[in-house]
């Protein structure tokens, strides 16, 4: 490893406290907290935190990396045991996907593993969590997957594609393709595959960050189509009955569907963002979740027992 990666994920049902069900273990969500610094292209020092879904009680998840470093877009195995992520390092220059125990033991990071300097974002997890699928950009482009234990690295889909979402039943990936020719948001469009690489087809044009529902019958994605606009979107699994849940002025990204499939929480902005929840029916308004200088990249940690840990506020300073 470049170098030891300090976490602490172990986060059981006491270690959040609030008025629940003491008998069953609460939905989380978790977030990355960025000290933006004006005028530089990345956040700095940002590190990621875990709360109720209306932002109270929120502890450190993962400590604030020294010098440039930052961490973004925490993905958790079903079963709770697994937080990967993606970690800038040296500025901007290059990114890793990591991967980690409920202990806090690293298992593996994939550029130290496999890569070759390039750009390795948006990990998402097998149902069964024996799997990790993820984007690579500059060098050999596409999404790739590689096994829990470090082995099966290999590319699964070649050219630039990003976002891969595993279906909860395990057959499918839904990802996002750039487009041909002038790569413009509007010519994003969200694809499906069979992860026997076969039946890959378009299903939402203009469409950008799918995630499925947990019950595998809608998406929740970006919707690009509407000219600067970007919404928030559901639609059914092949793409039919396309609507938009919100209707603001905000650049809104990042969409993350809640295991109960009551929620969606979605992040909105750009330099200062907030992470937006909201109901996934109607697209009502929930909660907002905000600190002095931004929240970025939320995920859900499913309703599972961990073992009790003590942990920092996390305040995002």
């Amino acid at each position: 490893m470049r170098r030891a990666v300090a976490l602490a994920i172990a986060i059981g049902a006491g270690a959040v406290t609030g008025s629940v069900d003491s008998a069953r273990p609460p939905q989380l969500l978790t977030f990355t907290v960025s000290h933006w610094q004006p005028g530089k292209r990345l956040m700095q020092r940002g590190g990621m935190c875990l709360a109720r879904p209306n932002g109270t009680n929120a502890v450190r998840l993962l400590p604030s990396p020294t010098g440039r470093d930052t961490d973004i877009g925490g993905a958790w195995s079903r079963d709770g045991r697994f937080l990967a992520f993606a970690r800038w390092f040296k500025g901007d220059r290059l990114t890793d996907v990591v991967f980690a125990d409920a202990r806090g033991h690293v298992v593996r990071n994939l550029n130290r593993r496999g890569g070759d300097g390039s750009f390795e974002l948006d990990p998402s997890w097998s149902p069964d969590g024996r799997r990790l699928a993820f984007a690579r950009s500059w060098r050999r482009s596409g999404i790739w997957f590689i096994n829990r234990d470090g082995s099966g690295l290999r590319q699964f889909i070649r050219g630039q594609a990003g976002d891969p979402a595993w279906s909860p039943d395990g057959t499918t990936l839904a990802f996002t393709s750039p487009g041909e020719g002038l790569q413009t948001p509007e010519n994003r469009s969200v694809q499906t595959i069979r992860v026997d690489g076969t039946e890959r087809r378009p299903i939402l044009a203009g469409a950008a960050n799918p995630t499925w529902s947990p019950d595998g019958k809608k998406l929740a994605f970006v919707s690009v189509a509407a000219g600067p606009r970007a919404e928030i979107a559901v639609a059914n699994s092949d793409g039919s009955g396309r609507r938009e849940l919100t209707q603001t002025a905000a650049v809104e990204s990042a969409p993350a569907w809640s295991p109960d499939g009551k929620y969606i929480a979605f992040e909105r902005g750009r330099e200062r963002s907030s992470i937006v929840v909201i109901d996934a029916q109607t697209g009502a308004e929930r909660w907002t979740i905000r600190r002095p200088y931004g929240v970025r990249s939320p995920s859900w940690r499913s309703e599972v027992a961990l073992p009790r840990a003590s942990r920092s506020s996390c305040s995002g300073r």
